[in-house]
């Protein structure tokens, strides 16, 4: 699992197409596209790693106690490895990724719709630590 941490001022996103893999949107109740203050996790699964999930969440929580962020933003981005997991494991271990953060720490936290294109506005912080790689 490979995840880019960026902790942001202001992250935004929309949809811009679905995917062969995209999960539904409830179109009636779409998901949150703007959050002030979080910690944007850019998220690859590899084979293997809904064992790491534990793993993950706490490495997660190591950083955001570190940041002045409010919630989490859970993305998953493909483009941090070579060797992806298929999309259904890679979508199931964002969501137990998301479940574990949400019982296991006081932000809110937040999943973008799976398998989406999606178009970012981002302005992340410049600080020390503001942005950082994991890779487990």
């Amino acid at each position: 699992m490979k995840i880019l941490c960026l902790e942001c001022r202001n992250a935004e996103y929309a949809l811009e197409y679905p995917t062969q893999s995209s999960a539904e949107v409830d179109h009636a109740m779409p998901p949150p596209l703007a959050w002030d203050n979080c910690l944007l996790l850019l998220v690859a699964i590899e084979p293997g790693d809904m064992t790491k999930i534990r793993h993950a969440a706490k490495a997660i929580r190591r950083v955001s106690r570190k940041t002045d962020a409010k919630s989490i933003v859970i993305n998953a981005f493909a483009h941090l490895s070579h060797t992806l997991a298929s999309p259904e494991e890679s979508h199931q271990a964002i969501a137990d990724l998301r479940d574990r953060l949400t019982e296991s720490t006081p932000y809110q936290v937040e999943m973008t719709p799976f398998g989406w294109q999606k178009s970012f506005k981002l302005d992340v912080l410049g600080n020390m630590g503001s942005q950082r790689f994991i890779h487990i």
